[in-house]
Formats: structure tokens, C-alpha cells, sequence
């Protein structure tokens, strides 16, 4: 666990001293003069057949799963108690010392309908009728050793059975699962709850089930004959055994079509009982103190997200009792402000009895609570509506009712003098003295009440200081840098201080040494009495565009990385926790990261044609642990027109999250589509531009992903899409605007030459059209902006099935299922999942390869997990439930900062070819020796090859090597391991 802490907290893969660096390609050796110059896998240039590319698959696959000591296929890099460890050693945000906040974090919540009520009344109905069980402080308790049996509606096809057990003779239990599946002899510990859960198959040839118990799997896929169907669970258990919340989910068969869009609803989910044996009570005045909130349930973090089929309808009802400081109101603590993050998709926000905000977007919200609080105890309460998704897309979860959530909560108690708002910008970094701006937005509510016909001046007069202190990793109690400036605020005038500051040797933040700043914004009267204060954490560093590479802190860098979708495992929550998941999930998206070498994350929530996120704990463990985002935003519009895009709600975003160093670009919309005109998607870009640069002109801004779907002209603006002469729009070369599209040369079906002859492509006539060349030379040329590859390569890979039986999406291909027939020959079985995994492991490296020696700035892969189209998404470099596929490892030999490897994508070495070894850079200079071994089918060397003292200049990009020849060896597939050393 400690030499886990310390890779995650120091740095990624860094090209420094002493540093080694190992990769490998897997080639074909033939005697056949087709194979001289560069050959492709699949295409004109191919030698081998289709047959012959299986089996280079097969060895391809067994080779890298001994290479990563992954010889099972079956590795979880970041396991969920990793995660919560990780997150419990998250530094939590100051708090200020002059204001008083008051976090609100202690709610009590329901869920309610009238529906489920109903079902509650009915369901203990039920049971009051049973022989031998009572309810007892809602749980169904048995007062004598008998059998209680529970029907529902019947399981055809797949389905699960979950419930809680506590027994004191745990040999005593039995249970039945229909007429012919009996379990018994289960493990259970005695006195306390025992989570019982039950995956059921009936679809596959073999038909069996899986046991867990508290999660651990007791049973594994033991068989069923001879069984149509189960539709009731029979439970024998001994006298004063409890069972608490039987839950049944029935997941229907989905037949398919011809049409490739029939899979993205791969199955039904149907929660078709749900006994909890208790009637949630009528929330009906809960916004009062005298309310009885005793049957409740405790939220046990905040934001809280909700929902679900399961729980589809019910409102979401929260609250919280508090007492107000005894010192308010008073000098300094004279007005309170509610605070929260989001709130979503709407509701209502209560205080005392009192409505005090609608919300009907998740922006966040800061409301004046001062009138309606009072001495003693004090309620507020929060009533989230349901959610459902109204337009699906090819990503949406089965389940559509999209968890509804209310984000984390807490008061500030001010002056009516105060400060309203914090900016800071980092303007230059020079020999790392950084000169930074502290935009500081003030005002005064001191309003002479006494005064019929106002007099008198009414404004502030005071000094406003700004004090700079390291906080992470270290935190130190003096200063770095202190400035102070007088003020003068004229009333309700909200004042704008632009307040220079001059940290030298400033510790500057990038994601190999994320380093941050608590900065201390202090109001000052007159006397230089404190009366108000602004409490923050930043990171000092620079974005830029420096000869058309991206930099941080004027050097240059990649964003390395993977989309994070939102799909959570389990399948109940899946739904639940797309845009709002526990905290520690999002630690674990970024030490997955992490762990393979990455340092970005493209933030790609979404259940339809719109989404998003702007969860602010994202960017507060990312500014610490060192992740880059490219951030969507709520405002985001994945598809369809871009003018779906929330533009009114996009800069309140924007203002949410501006001061946290880990989000490096904003990228509000995905791949919509404009008509034909150039002019048509400038005058968007212009608006989605004005209006992020208003608030935040510190980041790189990519208004979509796809810019070739936006008819982007080239780098200049001079062409048009196709080439022809363009009339230049100034929005196109603004500052700050960089380049970007999705370029996956093996994705959907392609074969080998258009990675072999990228970027020169020809107009592709797939679905999206999206490989054609359109401009994508002049980016890459660019020395002006950098270019990224938003979601790079989309090339598929089975998920180990072994580790699916008896889930309800064991062995279901999603849209992506007949791609293999253009890159490989002939659809893979799900006999060969280590094959699949193989392709898209090898393509993905060598693409990714061929990119960096063409000087990409970064890569983003769609996606990091798995749980897109309800688990069966076959692009993701992690299947459901955290598992990596071969990908995910060789992704991490490809985001490596240097490494060696041949200078091309040729497959097969003829009699006539040599092997041209480069090194793909990005780093500090320095020199470096390459060792180069081949090894046969046999793992046997077979030959040395060694380069030495080769300079690495500083920067990126790719540096010859030398060459040498193999045409001594015999025809067959050859493992060719590079190891590069840095002296």
C-alpha cells in the first residue's frame, strides 16, 4: 500500500536520470519480397491472411499478458478500498477565519411517491398474513423455524435476487429459487447482517448462478437443469432470524436486428419486487422543525445522488437542522448566505418553512438567507424532483431515470461589507517567478436604514490584503507573498480589485508535481480592523500555445488520458451516479489514470443529446493529485444542433470551477453538426467563445471535439474544408483557441493503410465521414495551436468473459460488434476475447505511436471504464467492473514519456527491410542508451541489437536512432523489446 502511495502522490513516468523505459512490437519475419517496405496488418500491402492474423493475434496476446504479469486477464488497477484509502488522505479545503462558514453535511433523506406508498401498504399487507414472521422495527423477524416464500414476476431469462440476512444458526438456512435450484451450507457470519445477492442465468448454454455474500463470491456459477423459469424465492430459516430488503430484478432478452442501433438497448432491467417492510413516512411538512424525521435515513456524504429504475417517480427530500452562531447576527456576521452546488434536475430549496430558491438548472446557488433565520434551531430543507431521460442516445444507460442529486451545502456568515468573489490568474512565469493577478470582487449592503433621503456617503472606505501560503503538499503558516491596496466601494457598486502579486521561486503546479497555494483575501477597515475574509486554493501555472505545442509553465506537454462516461458499476447504480458518484469513486477515475501513465481526463458525462457535469470535488482531488481536465460543463451538447448548448448557464459554470489549476481547457459540446456553411458554425464558435472568455480567458478553449463535423477550415482560416479559398474569421485564431478532432485510424472497422498512410486519407464513406483529411495537415503544422486527438483509435476489445458469467451482459456484442470484419478479416467469437483484446491493444499502440511522431499534442481514449450501452460497450480500456484489458496496459507503454520502437507501422519485415529504431521523446535532455532484444515464438533470444549515448534534445518529439537488418532470422512471429535507458 505505501509503495502504491508514493507512485500516486509523487509523479507519472518522468524522463529524468536514471530512468528505463521498456516497450515492444510484435512483427512478422517472412521471406516474401511482398513484405518489403511498410506492410499492413490488413490492406494492400497485407502478406498474411486472415487466418495468419489470428493467430499473430494469439501470440500478440500471450506475449504482452507476460509482459504486464497479467497472464490472466484479470487485473483491477485500482481496486474500490485502494480508492476510499486514497480519498480519506485527500487534503480537505481550508476554511476561513473571519466569516463564518457553516458546513451543512448532516441530512437526513427519504425517497417518495404515491406509487411506492402504495406498494409499502401492500407489501406489509403480505406479510401480516404469513404464519410464523412478524414485522418488528422494519425488518420481517421469524418467531419460529419455517419457510417463508415470496412470488414475483417471472425470470425467463437473466435476472437477480438480493436481500439482507442476520441468523444465529446460519446451518439452518435454505433456499429456493423456483421449483429445482436449492441453496444451502451458504458462509455466512453469525449475529450480524449478512448482503446476500444472487445472479441468475438462464440464457446460456451452460444456465447457472453465482452467490455473493457481502460481496465476496462464495458460489461460482454452479449449473441449473432442467429449468424454464423462476418466479418465486423460497427462504427456511431458524427462529429469530431477521431479512431485511428483498429486491428482485428481472433483465429481459433484447432481440436483434439487421440494424446496428438495436444494440444500443441490449436488454430490459425490471425491478419487479421491492420489499423493504416499512411504509417510508408522508413527507408532508417535512419543511418544518417540529417535524419527526426519527424513520429517516442518514445521508452518509454530501452531494447525495438518487434515482434509478428502482426508484423511478420519487422525489428526493433532504434535511438538515442546524443552529445559527450565537454571535448572529453581529458585527462582521451580519448577513447569511446559503450556499449550494447544484441542484438537478430541479427542485426546491426551504428554509424555516419558507420557499427561499427554485432551482430549475443545476447552477450553482447562493442565496441570502438572513430574514428567514432565528435564534435556536433552524430547518432546511431540500426537495430534489425525479428525473428521466427524454432523449436517448447511443451511449444511454437501459435504465433512463438519471440519478437526481443536490450537491454539498453550507452558510457563510458575512459583514454586509465583504467580499463577494476570487480570481486569480497567473499572467507570466518567468525562471519560475510567476506574477500572478488577484481579481477581487467586493461589495457593501450597508445601507443607512434610518435615512429617509439617503444624505450621507454611503460607501466603504478600508484596504483589501492578499496573502499567498503553500498548502500542498506542505502547508506553512507564513506567508510567501503579502499585498494590500486601499479600497473605496460605493454602495451595491460590486467593485472589481485587480490586485498584482509577485510570488518568486513559486512552486509551480503541473500534474507530474501538483503543488498549490492557500490564498488569504482579508477586508480591512479603516483601522485595519479585519471584518471579512476569502478563503481559496490554487495552483500557479501557465497555459499556452508555444509554436503551435501545448504548454504548461512555458513547456511543452501532452494530455494523455481517456473520457470518463459516468456508467458506474453496479447496474442498480448505474443510473444513480452518473453525473453525481461517491467520493471515492472519482479518486478512483484518477488513479486509473494515474496508473497507466495518464494525465488527463475528457470530462464526457452524458445520458443524452445534452449533459454534464461540473462536480467541483473532480477538480479538488485532481488539483492533488495531479490530473488535467478537458471540462464539458452541464451546458454540454453531445449531438445534434450545437445550438442545443445551454449558453446561458455556461458561464456560471465556467465562474464555479475557474480557480482550480487541474482543469487546463474548456470543451462545452462533443460532435454536433451545423449545415453546410462555414459562416453558420463560425458565428457559434464566436459565441461559445465571448462567452467563456468573459469569465476565464486562462485556458485553452475547444468549443467541440470534432471540429471536421463544424466544416473547420484550415489552421490560417484562408481554406475551406475542401480545400477551397475561405473568407478568414478572426474567432478561428483567437487567443487561446486550439485544434482538435477525433482521428481513430483503426477504429470502426478500418483496415491497416489508413493508419499506414495517415494523415493523408481519403474521404471516408462510413457513418460519421470523420476520417477525411480536411485540414488536419495544416494543424499539425500549425505554429500557432496544438492539435489533440479527442477521442483517439475506437477500436474494440471483448472483455474477459470468464469474469461476466451470470451478468446480464455475459457475451452481448454492442454496436461496435462487426467492426473486427474490416481491421481483422472475420468476426472474433467470444471464444476469442484474448484476440480481440490483442488487436486493440496492438493498434492502439502503434497508432498511438504514429501520432506522436507527428507531433500530437495529446490523446484521450473513448472510454477509460466500461458501462457504456449498459455494460457492453466494447471500447472501453476497462471492462463493467474495473477489470484491464490488454489496452489499458499497453496505453500506459504508449503514454510513457519517452520510449523506443520502430519509426513505422510495417507488421511483416521482408528479405529486403531494415528496422529503423527511433525514440519518441518528451522531456528534459539528456542521453540514453537503446538495447533492443528479439525473442521467438519460443521466448527464446534470438537477437541483440544495442545503440549508445544517443542525445535527447530538450522538448518533444522523435529522434533517429540507427537500423539494422533481420533478415538472418527464420520466417515467423518475432517479440522485439526496446529498452531505453536515460544516463
Amino acid at each position: 500500500m505505501k509503495k502504491f502511495l508514493i507512485i500516486i502522490f509523487t509523479c507519472i513516468s518522468v524522463t529524468v536520470l536514471g530512468q528505463t523505459y521498456k516497450s515492444f512490437e510484435v512483427r512478422e519475419i517472412t521471406k516474401n519480397e511482398k513484405a518489403n517496405g511498410e506492410t499492413d496488418f490488413k490492406g494492400s500491402t497485407e502478406v498474411l491472411d486472415t487466418e495468419g492474423r489470428i493467430s499473430f493475434l494469439k501470440y500478440y496476446s500471450k506475449v504482452a499478458s507476460s509482459f504486464f504479469n497479467d497472464k490472466n486477464l484479470d487485473y483491477e488497477p485500482v481496486p474500490l478500498e485502494l480508492a476510499k484509502f486514497i480519498k480519506n488522505r485527500i487534503k480537505p479545503q481550508p476554511l476561513p477565519n473571519i466569516r463564518l462558514r457553516q458546513q451543512l453535511d448532516s441530512f437526513k433523506y427519504i425517497g417518495y411517491s404515491f406509487d411506492k406508498n402504495r406498494r409499502e401498504i401492500e407489501n406489509l399487507k403480505f406479510w401480516k398474513g404469513q404464519n410464523g414472521v412478524v414485522v418488528r422495527d422494519n425488518k420481517l423477524l421469524f418467531e419460529k423455524s419455517t419457510t417463508i416464500k415470496r412470488s414475483f414476476d417471472v425470470i425467463t431469462w437473466r435476472g437477480r435476487i438480493e436481500f439482507s440476512l442476520k441468523t444465529f444458526d446460519s446451518k439452518v438456512l435454505k433456499l429456493n429459487l423456483g421449483e429445482k435450484v436449492f441453496i444451502s451450507d451458504l458462509e455466512l457470519s453469525v449475529g450480524i447482517w449478512n448482503k446476500i445477492d444472487i445472479e441468475i442465468d438462464l440464457a446460456s448454454a451452460e444456465r447457472g448462478y453465482n452467490v455473493f455474500v457481502n460481496g465476496v463470491k462464495i458460489v461460482d456459477y454452479a449449473l441449473i437443469n432442467n429449468l424454464g423459469s423462476i418466479d418465486f424465492i423460497a427462504i427456511y430459516a431458524a427462529s429469530g432470524t431477521e431479512i431485511d430488503d428483498i429486491i428482485v430484478t428481472k433483465y429481459g432478452e433484447k432481440k436483434f436486428g439487421e440494424d446496428l442501433h438495436d444494440r444500443d438497448v441490449p436488454y430490459t432491467v425490471n425491478t419487479v419486487l421491492y420489499d423493504s417492510f416499512q411504509i417510508t413516512p408522508d413527507p408532508k411538512f417535512s419543511n418544518s422543525v417540529d417535524y419527526d424525521d426519527s424513520e429517516w435515513a442518514l445521508v452518509d456524504e454530501m452531494p447525495y445522488a438518487y434515482g434509478g429504475e428502482r426508484y423511478k417517480g420519487e422525489r428526493l427530500y433532504l434535511r438538515s437542522t442546524f443552529d445559527c452562531p450565537s454571535n448572529f447576527p453581529s458585527k462582521n456576521r451580519e448577513r447569511a448566505i446559503l450556499n449550494i452546488e447544484a441542484i438537478f434536475p430541479s427542485g426546491e430549496v426551504w428554509v424555516n418553512d419558507k420557499v427561499v430558491h427554485v432551482s430549475k438548472k443545476p447552477t450553482p446557488i447562493g442565496v441570502d438567507i438572513t430574514d428567514y433565520l432565528h435564534d435556536g434551531q433552524n430547518i432546511i430543507s431540500i426537495v430534489v424532483d425525479p428525473n428521466q431521460v427524454k432523449v436517448t442516445n447511443r451511449h444511454t444507460a437501459t435504465d433512463i431515470y438519471t440519478g437526481w442529486y443536490t450537491g454539498r451545502v453550507w452558510i457563510d456568515y458575512t459583514s454586509l461589507d465583504h467580499i463577494e468573489d476570487v480570481y486569480i490568474v497567473t499572467d507570466s512565469v518567468e525562471q519560475n517567478n510567476a506574477k500572478i493577478f488577484a481579481n477581487i470582487l467586493l461589495n457593501t449592503e450597508r445601507w443607512l436604514k434610518n435615512e429617509r433621503e439617503v444624505k450621507i456617503y454611503n460607501g466603504f472606505k478600508g484596504y483589501v490584503k492578499v496573502e499567498f501560503f503553500e498548502w500542498f503538499p506542505n502547508e506553512f503558516k507564513v506567508p510567501i507573498a503579502v499585498e494590500e491596496s486601499d479600497v473605496d466601494v460605493e454602495l451595491y457598486e460590486d467593485k472589481i480589485l485587480k490586485l498584482p502579486v509577485l510570488l518568486e521561486n513559486a512552486k509551480l503546479w503541473n500534474p507530474e508535481k501538483p503543488q498549490l497555494y492557500k490564498v488569504v483575501v482579508t477586508l480591512l477597515d479603516e483601522n485595519k480592523t479585519p471584518i471579512d475574509d476569502y478563503v481559496l486554493t490554487t495552483g500557479v501555472r501557465k497555459i499556452s500555445q508555444i509554436n503551435g505545442t501545448f504548454c504548461i509553465n512555458n513547456e511543452p506537454y501532452m494530455m494523455n488520458g481517456a473520457l470518463i462516461l459516468g456508467h458506474r458499476a453496479p447496474l442498480e447504480n448505474i443510473s444513480r451516479h452518473m453525473y453525481c458518484a461517491p467520493s471515492y469513486i472519482l479518486v478512483q477515475d484518477l488513479l486509473k489514470i494515474k496508473k497507466m501513465n495518464g494525465n488527463t481526463i475528457r470530462m464526457s458525462h452524458h445520458d443524452q443529446q445534452w449533459g454534464g457535469t461540473n462536480d467541483p470535488r473532480y477538480a479538488e482531488y485532481a488539483d492533488q493529485l495531479g490530473v488535467m481536465f478537458q471540462w464539458a460543463t452541464p451546458a454540454w451538447v453531445r449531438s445534434g444542433s450545437p445550438w442545443l448548448l445551454d449558453f446561458e448557464s455556461l458561464p456560471q459554470y465556467v465562474h464555479q470551477l475557474r480557480n482550480h489549476p487541474s482543469i487546463v481547457m474548456w470543451q462545452p459540446a462533443n460532435h454536433p453538426k451545423v449545415g453546410s456553411t462555414l459562416e453558420e458554425s463560425m458565428k457559434w464558435f464566436e459565441k461559445v467563445y465571448t462567452t467563456i472568455w468573459q469569465v476565464d480567458s486562462t485556458r485553452l478553449i475547444s468549443p467541440t471535439a470534432n471540429q471536421i463535423r463544424m466544416h473547420a477550415p484550415s489552421d490560417d482560416g484562408k481554406l475551406t474544408s475542401d480545400g477551397k479559398p475561405a473568407k478568414p474569421y478572426k474567432i478561428w485564431t483567437a487567443p487561446m483557441i486550439t485544434r482538435g478532432n477525433m482521428d481513430h485510424m483503426t477504429g470502426y472497422g478500418a483496415n491497416w493503410e489508413i493508419l499506414r498512410n495517415w494523415p493523408y486519407t481519403k474521404k471516408w464513406s462510413g457513418e460519421q465521414g470523420w476520417r477525411e483529411n480536411a485540414n488536419r495537415t495544416t494543424y499539425l503544422k500549425s505554429k500557432e495551436r496544438a492539435y489533440f486527438d479527442f477521442e483517439n483509435e475506437e477500436s474494440i476489445a471483448q472483455p474477459n468473459w470468464e469474469l461476466m458469467r451470470g451478468k446480464p451482459e455475459y457475451k452481448i456484442m454492442s454496436y461496435e460488434w462487426d467492426a473486427d470484419k474490416g481491421s481483422i478479416g472475420r468476426l472474433l467469437t467470444t471464444e476469442e476475447w484474448r484476440e480481440s483484446q490483442a488487436f486493440q491493444a496492438m493498434s492502439a499502440f502503434e497508432a498511438i505511436k504514429k501520432k506522436r511522431i507527428l507531433d500530437y499534442d495529446g490523446f484521450a481514449w473513448c472510454e477509460l471504464n466500461g458501462g457504456g450501452n449498459s455494460g457492453t460497450y466494447l471500447k472501453p480500456l476497462l471492462d463493467y467492473y474495473g477489470h484491464a484489458k490488454l489496452s489499458y496496459h499497453v496505453l500506459g507503454m504508449a503514454y510513457q514519456k519517452s520510449f523506443a520502437c520502430s519509426d513505422n507501422v510495417d507488421m511483416a519485415y521482408g528479405p529486403d527491410d531494415k528496422v529503423n529504431v527511433i525514440i519518441v521523446y518528451w522531456g528534459e535532455a539528456g542521453k540514453g542508451d537503446v538495447s533492443i532484444l528479439i525473442r521467438d515464438d519460443k521466448n527464446k533470444i534470438v537477437k541483440k541489437k544495442k545503440f549508445s549515448d544517443i542525445f535527447l534534445p530538450l522538448g518533444r518529439g522523435s529522434i533517429s536512432v540507427g537500423q539494422f537488418k533481420v533478415d538472418d532470422l527464420k520466417p515467423g512471429v518475432y517479440t522485439f523489446e526496446y529498452e531505453l535507458k536515460i544516463k
